[in-house]
């Protein structure tokens, strides 16, 4: 299963915002952080259904879309590391674009 780059701020802010808690969000939080592959893996781990663990990474996942955005910014090389040390200040994170300028 394929997910989305969330990285633990985002993913446990949800969790807060959320206030979910219980076998359900730990599996589906085991999902999404790659440490099961499956949500049928992670429900027997955490002996639940797979449709409770399914619907607690929905319920994660569509929190972190509402929460949070992606936005690409093109600045100076010289500019990005200010950029980047407030970004993670937020609790963000910044990703360099692989592109040439």
């Amino acid at each position: 299963m394929e997910d989305r780059d969330i990285s633990k701020g985002q993913l446990y802010a949800a969790l807060a915002r959320l206030r979910l808690r219980g076998r359900a969000c730990d599996a589906a939080v085991e999902v999404i952080e790659g440490v099961c592959a499956t949500y049928a893996e992670a429900a027997q781990r955490h002996g639940i259904s797979r449709a409770a663990v399914s619907q607690a990474a929905k319920r994660i996942r569509a929190e972190v879309d509402r929460a949070f955005v992606t936005v690409e910014v093109r600045l100076p090389h010289d500019c990005a590391s200010e950029l980047e040390a407030w970004v993670n200040a937020k609790g963000g994170s910044v990703s360099p674009s692989d592109k040439p300028g």
